[in-house]
């Protein structure tokens, strides 16, 4: 009798988070958008972010109001931030393991260890308006040579 190779699929994986749809002027101080794209089409839901405050010891933070999109064909979250301002903080957005395959209702593979199981974690930093080096503080220092660097007034600019 010939045996029938039987084909695994792997665990869904993370496999791209972008903060403000990917924009190059996006702003520290705001989180307008975040999108999480998978490699595989998964089986997501809104409460599947969990933002936890890491400035404040870790603490839930209430995320009840983000509306979630899912783009089947890209495979691609995005939570929309329009009702949840999130103070100037350090954060850690979190999917839950509950986040499945659509194919082999395998859990994600958060941690990417190849195995399902485990969340997936990304660090998010909302700075304090004017936090120009982004350190966590306004300084005049440090800020302000951030800033004439950025305008390239080291290299003769005015």
């Amino acid at each position: 009798m010939n045996s029938i190779p039987v084909r695994c699929l792997p665990p869904p994986s993370v496999g791209l988070t972008v903060r403000d749809e990917g924009s190059p002027l996006a702003r520290p101080d705001l989180i307008t958008t975040f999108s999480v794209s998978f490699d595989v089409d998964v089986i997501v839901s809104a409460d599947d972010l969990l933002i936890r405050n890491n400035s404040l010891g870790g603490a839930l933070v209430d995320s009840s109001m983000l509306v979630m999109t899912y783009d089947s064909t890209t495979f691609t979250a995005t939570w929309d931030f329009r009702d949840l301002i999130l103070d100037p903080a350090f954060y850690s957005f979190e999917l839950s393991s509950d986040i499945v395959s659509a194919a082999s209702n395998l859990s994600i593979d958060g941690d990417a260890d190849g195995n399902a199981g485990g969340a997936y974690a990304e660090s998010i930093y909302v700075a304090l308006p004017g936090d120009a080096n982004l350190d966590g503080q306004v300084s005049v220092l440090g800020d302000a040579f951030a800033l004439v660097g950025g305008l390239g007034a080291n290299s003769g600019a005015t």
